[in-house]
């Protein structure tokens, strides 16, 4: 029977399917509405600075996937097999460019986990959850069938209030993930912590 296995698909997916390979993707979820202009243009330089370090790690992320949103559009799913066009990409992050109207606040991020890679390692970039209630079920379910945790890296704002940074950080620790109040001023920081994350993934 494996051996027809092997037959009808390619050797990586074969290796995949027998939890041989240690693919993962680097998942960024981005909120890019206008008021958060300098959270993209922080993550601009972030991602500016992992360009060398992921070079480093022993094994690197088989894609990198971007997932912008705004309280009303999201999408497209950009997925990329280089680090160089990751940045490229989020250079070029603009909320105008969003295609789809959105129905559920985390639609970019479903849409994340539903391509990802099993075993991922995925930050979400905002800095509130939605309007109103909004199921999170879904996107429980999505992270725990992946194996992916969710670190949620919240830019704290004068808008910003118990119930949100509630929700929050219980979304992200019901998905074995972090939640983070991040400073934008501090790229560095940020960046670092970011690639701490990816170490351990890789078991570091």
């Amino acid at each position: 029977m494996l051996n027809e296995l092997r037959a009808s698909a390619n050797t990586y997916t074969f290796s995949k399917f027998l939890g041989l390979t240690s693919s993962f993707s680097l998942v960024f979820v981005i909120d890019v509405s206008n008021r958060l202009q300098p959270l993209v243009g922080m993550i601009r330089t972030v991602t500016s600075q992992l360009v060398n370090s992921v070079q480093n790690l022993s094994t690197k992320p088989s894609n990198y996937i971007l997932a912008p949103f705004n309280g009303s559009h999201w999408g497209p799913i950009h997925v990329v097999t280089k680090i160089n066009e990751f940045f490229d990409l989020i250079e070029s992050l603009n909320e105008t460019k969003l295609q789809h109207s959105s129905e559920h606040y985390y639609d970019a991020l479903n849409g994340a986990l539903k391509t990802c890679e099993s075993e991922s390692v995925a930050f979400f970039f905002t800095d509130a959850p939605s309007h109103e209630p909004c199921p999170q079920g879904l996107t429980r379910a999505l992270a725990r069938l992946k194996n992916t945790k969710i670190d949620v890296l919240f830019v704290n704002s004068s808008q910003s209030t118990s119930e949100t940074i509630s929700e929050l950080n219980h979304f992200a620790v019901t998905t074995g993930g972090l939640f983070i109040n991040i400073d934008i001023t501090q790229p560095t920081i940020n960046g670092k912590f970011i690639y701490r994350r990816l170490q351990e993934t890789l078991g570091y």
